[in-house]
């Protein structure tokens, strides 16, 4: 039996493998790329697992973050070589604001705004984004598990990467795409398959 010659110059070939690059991109950071950030709602949810987990810790050590305190933490943090070594904008520390009008907190690269219900993980949760992450998706996760573990320890971080994985959230580092090849010897021989089924059908 004659092995399958494949012609990997075909232009259609090239055309399908460069959008299984952008759907494979978009599959492993959902919500970067000005794409819909349609892992938010999980996220909070798996955040609300891990604070339970860890409730009782912060209600000892630091029941609410008040102003001073939180400020003190958030700087600490941005002004660490561990920030300096993983943000996107190296020449940036985002500073810290309060807002008594304010619930909760929002983050953009130059800045955080902090309100009345804050705790260490509304910071940590806050600089994940600051730190170029302006999604909810795998990255964003990556990167506050970091600062999870460094700033706040290995239990937290545990606890943090479990309530992740029970929620079937990814936060590691992006897998690597098929090679060209690969991708398009799969594509060949799914289609003759599926045409094989189609004629004995």
């Amino acid at each position: 039996m004659n092995s399958l010659v494949i012609d990997y110059d075909k232009p259609e070939y090239k055309r399908l493998y460069e959008v299984y690059l952008e759907k494979f991109k978009l599959r492993q950071n959902k919500g970067a790329y000005y794409k819909k950030d349609s892992e938010r709602q999980k996220t909070y949810d798996a955040e609300r697992v891990y604070r339970k987990a860890m409730l009782i810790k912060w209600t000892r050590h630091d029941p609410d973050l008040y102003e001073d305190s939180a400020e003190e933490f958030h700087n600490k943090i941005v002004n660490s070589k561990t920030w300096a070594k993983h943000t996107k904008y190296p020449s940036i520390k985002p500073i810290a604001i309060f807002s008594s009008r304010l619930r909760g907190a929002n983050a953009t690269r130059y800045r955080v705004k902090y309100g009345t219900a804050r705790s260490s993980a509304t910071v940590i949760h806050e600089l994940a984004h600051s730190i170029g992450n302006h999604h909810h998706g795998r990255s964003f996760r990556q990167s506050q598990v970091m600062l999870t573990g460094r700033f706040l320890g290995a239990e937290h971080k545990k606890a943090l990467m479990k309530a992740y994985k029970e929620a079937g959230l990814s936060y590691g580092k992006e897998r690597k795409p098929k090679t060209f090849e690969k991708y398009i010897n799969n594509y060949i021989h799914m289609t003759t398959t599926l045409n094989h089924h189609n004629k004995k059908g």
